[in-house]
């Protein structure tokens, strides 16, 4: 039932073999726990899924490990995604996951970089674990996200220097990746930013070269040579664009 959609039947026959009396399989029982929290999951029922995983973790004796971290990255993600977010919580999950040092890291570290950036005074927590992603997970696929992460976190911050670092590695290092657009968008806002003008054109005009098919980044281009040619007192080359 739970591999053909039917969450809600499926919790019903986990919770049926939990009242069956002299149940000996522990393993068994487990995984029952851990499957009704995926199905609340699956059905978007944060609380009951942040409930079901936490009745999981605090089984006895749990031998499976990965499952366990996996339940509280859940718990994480549950907290992350409910109406009403509790990013303090979803952080202490996260690192709860973490703590154990099973597969998909990678994806824990990524979503509590995310945590971080709404949390008060965690911006370099959250650079430094974008950083850990690009540094010891290299093969990950959010190592490319987390490059362009932490450009956006230090241009956030007005540390142009670092920002273009890492905006220019995504441009060199990875020339085919979807990302280069917003890059070079990047990297010619902070031109414009340091007043330098023609290095701000000359990027702007390459996205427009490059991206003449994407609507909205075009349109993102465009605007930002009229702001330097009002910038610049050409407010008459505007009508060419």
């Amino acid at each position: 039932l739970y591999m053909l959609g039917d969450y809600l039947e499926a919790i019903k026959e986990y919770r049926s073999f939990l009242k069956i009396p002299g149940i000996n399989d522990i393993s068994m029982k487990q995984s029952a726990y851990y499957n009704i929290a995926y199905a609340y999951f699956e059905m978007k029922d944060w609380i009951q899924a942040i409930q079901s995983f936490r009745t999981y973790t605090q089984q006895a004796s749990l031998a499976d490990q990965r499952k366990v971290a996996d339940a509280y990255a859940r718990i994480g993600d549950c907290y992350y995604t409910k109406d009403k977010p509790d990013f303090e919580k979803s952080a202490i999950n996260y690192k709860e996951a973490l703590s154990y040092k099973e597969d998909n890291q990678d994806r824990v570290l990524y979503s509590l970089a995310k945590v971080y950036g709404f949390l008060p005074n965690r911006r370099t927590d959250k650079i430094n674990t974008l950083l850990e992603i690009i540094n010891n997970h290299s093969t990950s696929s959010y190592v490319i996200p987390s490059i362009f992460d932490v450009a956006i976190s230090y241009k956030n911050e007005g540390n142009y220097p670092k920002a273009l670092d890492y905006f220019n590695q995504i441009v060199n290092d990875y020339p085919n990746n979807i990302l280069v657009k917003d890059a070079l968008i990047e990297i010619a806002d902070i031109k414009y930013k340091q007043k330098k003008y023609e290095a701000s054109e000359s990027f702007f005009r390459r996205v427009l070269n490059e991206f003449s098919l994407d609507d909205a980044t075009c349109k993102r281009a465009t605007q930002g040579l009229i702001d330097i040619f009002k910038a610049t007192q050409r407010k008459s080359e505007i009508s060419s664009l």
